[in-house]
């Protein structure tokens, strides 16, 4: 009879204990459609055109990387920062802390077989690409996963889920923003095309606006110093 009752009581327990899983940390990526600004991009674009032949396919690889100087595109850098605030907001950042510095911008052409090679922006806090042209190559954003236990484990997965990849795509639409952490590994992968990809990239650098009581932050440009 003992046992029996020792055998109920071990039932009954597993049968009221359920596994909980929690999901932290998740990557946040802004996508939004700004439109009205083409025929001033295009414009800004066959001024800053370079010869991509040689597989150098942006003008950050070929020193025109001042596009956020062309006034003609005032209005566009506006509309960013004002997506930057929403980017921002969605981390209850408080805006009004930091100045928004747009520090380097330039133009992609990408025509049919070349591609993006895996790569991140090593000095830019916010990063972003603006899609004027695009025939469809997915933008393809790499971050290593923290739930592998060991190098490539995640390669015997049945299928693929949101905590077991490493990989994120976006299929590029005309006019479309997106914006994520400058830190962040990303390429593009390649697809049959006969059309050139035309895209804006940009990197942002958050400065504090007036504090400096602060150990976080990256101090106001006017307290910089060269010796």
């Amino acid at each position: 009879i003992l046992a029996v009752s020792l055998t109920s009581v071990t039932q009954r327990t597993v049968q009221q204990t359920t596994a909980k899983f929690h999901q932290a940390f998740p990557l946040t990526i802004y996508e939004k459609k700004l439109t009205g600004f083409l025929s001033s991009l295009y414009k800004s674009f066959d001024d800053a055109k370079f010869d991509n032949s040689t597989g150098r396919i942006t003008g950050e690889l070929n020193g025109k990387v001042l596009v956020h100087q062309d006034k003609r595109l005032e209005q566009f850098f506006r509309a960013v920062k004002k997506s930057t605030i929403e980017y921002m907001d969605q981390f209850s950042i408080d805006k009004s802390t930091f100045e928004i510095n747009f520090v380097k911008t330039w133009f992609t052409i990408c025509d049919p077989g070349q591609c993006f090679p895996c790569h991140h922006h090593s000095c830019s806090h916010i990063s972003w690409v603006y899609y004027i042209q695009t025939p469809g190559d997915p933008l393809i954003l790499h971050k290593h996963n923290p739930n592998e236990w060991f190098g490539d484990a995640f390669q015997f997965t049945k299928e693929n889920r949101f905590n077991n990849s490493d990989q994120y795509a976006i299929t590029p639409q005309p006019e479309h923003l997106i914006m994520f952490p400058g830190h962040l590994e990303h390429f593009t992968s390649p697809e049959p095309r006969e059309h050139k990809r035309i895209s804006l990239a940009g990197d942002i650098v958050l400065t504090l606006k007036h504090r400096t009581d602060t150990e976080s932050g990256m101090l106001p440009p006017r307290y910089w110093k060269q010796f």
